[in-house]
């Protein structure tokens, strides 16, 4: 048979990969009608392993187009929905089934916790939907849908959010609210830049875009790009606007917050990646401006994780400041790669450790929030202080809490270690004195980043406990343990991911980017783990294995009783925090920078709200924050329109009545 043209050959492998979508679709709106089922516990289970399977469906498709060696872009239509499937959107695919997966077969007895709401119906709805619309956004080829599928994603994770309906938790609500409006109103610009370029919004595809992009003036160019800096600065909680995270991190229900963390934030990285790579052009400046966000975050993250002690606000600024390490890889590449040459090559180096660390804390981090969620199912509790010797009773939950922490903290051979070297080394061959600060302070908030694991986990599975817990169901294990072995495996064995890694890079360096291929095998895990592993049976061999417990040394008083020389979390590092207090105050300032501008977006949303909600009739009612809002009986807009004519009906039929 004759070989059939290229184009054909594109087209066909779009199709079958299109199937593969439509069946995780498929899996996902099962799983969405499964709360008409009449148990809450059935409904629940049923959903979530819906969920999972249409998550597998996702890792699947991957899969399939990455061995099919398809040339990329794909494109086609799915349910009326313009696809555009890439490298980039492969390697978000991939972050998106393996959250998915373990966190929804962790749901099946997790959400028992919440079976007193009796809210199975609007679970199993949301919760699938919140991941289908991911996936739909990942792999749309046009800007309206694109931010159709985000608005979707943000409502259904803000229904998530405010699940448990505690009035302790409102703050939360807020500051979502807040972070919602500042990323919703820069998309809606950007869209409106859009529809100048195409005219239309069926036809405001990425690729018709960046065809008309040469149209736009500088000072319109520079909105573009400013206004989706901003609205993906808000949503992946970069400097100023990381303040939102960790309150509501911890109010989510653990699932949700492994999920947020896990796909949510790099669901942002990937809009910006796909704005800047396929609609705009290339800009060396961006590249640099994401750089310094990114180096600002993961100091102000990591630092603000070394002082806490509630583990979920611990990981939620553990997030922010791993994201700024995604920021600053990802802004190498940006900088650096326009540039051609060898620095084209560094660039890209620069840009796969980012990838590659979105990857890597899309595991850890969501299995850590996932080992959160143990304790609130076992022993009710977030707060480390209370914690303690957990390794006792929760020997499994202990044992992946253990990967994940060391894989967050850069320890070899686990993938943390891989895509922080690689990062340091982009940073450090570039030559350009910004990025290798960047890198060097980075490698410092390492060292950070191991201490306030080394807390996290001490703290909850080392001492004495004041409470009683139990090892968790198997389900939950499971959503735990695959995540952190990943994290083993990913780490001896790199070359299983940095090829897809690479791919989307490859596509976007136009030197000859070949010696990037070298990441593969450039670190040799296999060996390391053998002489390590030697190691340490000979030290097991050589040293006493015989342990006991022993009274804490108290130096001969007698004023206090001996518990009360155990250590909390709220000790560890009493004094390094007095030492950087300056730094604290200096975070103070930046986070009241940003709940200033975010306070004037928020009475911007409520003066044109008045208008949306008509308060007028109702007397004494004066709207000034968002609390008096809920507050207002709703008339909508269109309600508000029609009013007087509905009076003036109400009043002829009164009339006529009397007649």
């Amino acid at each position: 048979m004759d070989q059939l043209p290229l184009h054909n050959q594109h087209r066909g492998g779009g199709v079958m990969g299109i199937e593969a979508l439509e069946i995780a679709l498929a899996f996902f709106t099962t799983g969405a009608i499964m709360g008409v089922v009449g148990s809450y516990r059935a409904s629940v289970r049923l959903s979530s392993l819906f969920a999972a399977l249409g998550s597998t469906a996702l890792i699947g498709y991957v899969f399939q187009v990455y061995t099919s060696k398809e040339r990329f872009p794909i494109e086609g239509h799915l349910l009326g929905v313009p696809l555009y499937v890439d490298g980039f959107s492969l390697v978000f695919l991939i972050i998106l089934g393996l959250s998915g997966l373990a966190t929804s077969v962790y749901s099946v007895d997790y959400m028992n916790l919440y079976k007193g709401l009796d809210k199975a119906r609007l679970y199993a709805l949301v919760y699938n939907t919140f991941l289908a619309s991911m996936a739909l956004l990942i792999v749309t080829g046009n800007l309206m849908w694109f931010v159709f599928f985000w608005e979707l994603m943000t409502l259904c994770s803000f229904v998530l959010i405010i699940w448990d309906e505690d009035k302790s938790l409102k703050p939360a609500t807020d500051y979502y609210i807040a972070m919602q409006v500042l990323a919703t109103v820069p998309l809606f610009i950007s869209m409106g830049i859009g529809y100048s370029l195409t005219g239309s919004l069926e036809t405001m595809s990425y690729t018709n875009i960046a065809g008309n992009i040469e149209n736009l003036s500088t000072p319109l160019l520079a909105l573009f790009y400013g206004s989706f800096l901003f609205a993906f600065m808000a949503k992946s909680g970069i400097v100023p606007f990381h303040f939102w995270v960790p309150e509501v991190y911890r109010t989510a229900p653990s699932n949700v917050s492994s999920l947020l963390a896990g796909i949510m934030e790099k669901v942002a990285l990937y809009g910006l990646l796909r704005m800047t790579y396929t609609m705009l052009p290339p800009n060396v400046k961006f590249g640099y401006l994401v750089a310094i966000l990114g180096i600002i975050t993961l100091a102000v993250g990591s630092l603000y994780a070394f002082k806490e002690t509630n583990a979920k606000r611990l990981l939620a600024y553990s997030s922010v400041g791993q994201m700024g390490y995604i920021w600053l890889g990802v802004g190498i590449g940006m900088a650096l790669i326009p540039r051609g040459g060898e620095l084209a090559i560094v660039g890209a180096l620069g840009m796969v450790a980012g990838l590659f660390h979105a990857l890597n804390h899309a595991l850890f981090k969501g299995s850590l929030f996932l080992t959160v969620g143990t304790f609130e199912y076992s022993l009710g509790t977030q707060d480390l202080n209370r914690l303690g010797g957990l390794y006792r009773v929760m020997p499994f939950t202990a044992l992946f809490a253990l990967l994940s922490s060391f894989a967050i903290s850069g320890i070899p051979p686990f993938n943390g270690f891989l895509s922080k070297w690689m990062l340091y080394e982009a940073g450090y061959y570039s030559g350009v004195s910004l990025f290798v600060l960047g890198s060097i302070l980075a490698m410092f908030m390492s060292a950070v980043t191991l201490a306030y694991s080394f807390k996290f986990y001490t703290a909850a599975f080392c001492g004495k406990s004041e409470l009683d817990g139990e090892e968790v169901p198997a389900s939950m294990l499971f959503g735990q343990g695959i995540l952190s072995i990943l994290c083993l495996i990913i780490g001896i064995f790199p070359a299983l991911v940095v090829p897809l890694l690479t791919e989307p890079v490859m596509e976007i360096v136009s030197s000859d980017a070949t010696g990037i291929g070298y990441l593969s095998t450039y670190f040799s895990p296999v060996g390391f783990l053998i002489i390590l592993g030697i190691i340490g049976i000979g030290l097991y061999i050589a040293l006493p294995s015989k342990t006991e417990d022993a009274e804490p040394w108290d130096a001969g008083s007698t004023e206090l009783p001996k518990d009360r020389f155990g250590m909390r979390a709220r000790d560890y590092y009493l004094q390094c925090e007095e030492r950087i207090g300056a730094f604290y105050g200096f975070g103070s300032a930046a986070k009241r920078v940003g709940e200033a501008i975010l306070g004037a977006v928020v009475r911007g949303y409520l003066w044109i709200a008045k208008y949306f909600v008509k308060v007028s009739e109702i007397p004494g009612v004066d709207v000034k924050t968002l609390d008096d809002l809920r507050e207002c009986p709703a008339v909508y807009l269109d309600e508000a329109w029609l009013m007087p004519v509905v009076r003036y009906i109400r009043t002829l039929w009164t009339v006529l009545r009397g007649v």
